[in-house]
């Protein structure tokens, strides 16, 4: 009886885990390593769906944005009053922007009172053509 109780104490009066697992535990249980690369990939995979959902509505937000702006530059008078003092560089940007957001007629509006402006030599250029426009 002795004997049996000096062993129970060998058992019982074990340290505690560690509170990582040894390297020869994890490969003694790979289904544990499995786990643990399963929850990480889960979480991983939970923030990058969180991220991907905010930036849908950040996105949302911007397009439209710039939908109005678009309307907004959809506008002769506003076109014929600035474009001439636009530079070349400018003017394409906003036509690319217009272009981009389905409005074709209003980008070639700009280029052209842009292109009004204009000196011989100047990219958008148009000599008689601007003239003629003028004065139909």
């Amino acid at each position: 009886m002795r004997a049996f109780k000096r062993l129970t104490s060998i058992f019982t009066n074990r340290t505690a885990m560690p509170a990582e697992p040894s390297r020869l535990r994890r490969l003694l249980n790979p289904w544990g390593a499995m786990r643990a690369h399963r929850d990480t990939t889960v979480v991983a995979l939970t923030i990058a769906a969180d991220i991907v959902g905010n930036l849908e509505d950040e996105l949302t937000v911007l397009r439209s944005a710039a939908d109005d702006l678009a309307d907004l530059l959809n506008d002769g008078m506003l076109a014929s009053d600035i474009g001439e003092r636009l530079t070349c560089g400018e003017v394409e940007r906003l036509a690319g922007f217009l272009k981009a957001h389905d409005h074709g007629r209003a980008a070639a509006m700009w280029l052209e009172c842009h292109a009004e402006g204009d000196d011989e030599g100047d990219s958008h250029y148009m000599g008689e053509k601007s003239q003629l426009a003028l004065t139909a």
